[in-house]
């Protein structure tokens, strides 16, 4: 799952869309648990910004391995198929 942060957005209103849709704000109106690890990629939008592109990527647990997950329904939100990887935590 991943999300652009708006030009007039703030973090919190990323976060908040975010988190929603785990708390059932979705197609679905389905609860989905949050699972560790967070990937969370932050691309500045230019060195004179405060802006930047923000991606959070979460695993959706096993009962998405092979079902489609509900689509979000808040703005700047979308479901990111990646391929398999390893990714070590500590």
């Amino acid at each position: 799952m991943s999300s652009k942060e708006a030009e007039s957005g703030t973090q919190a209103t990323f976060l908040n869309r975010l988190f929603g849709y785990f708390f059932g704000v979705n197609a679905g109106y389905v609860e989905i648990p949050l699972a560790r690890p967070t990937i969370t990629r932050i691309t500045p939008k230019s060195r004179r910004s405060k802006l930047a592109d923000v991606q959070m990527c979460f695993w959706l647990g096993k009962r998405y391995e092979r079902r489609t997950p509900p689509e979000p329904v808040k703005q700047g939100l979308k479901i990111v198929e990646t391929e398999e990887m390893t990714v070590f935590v500590r």
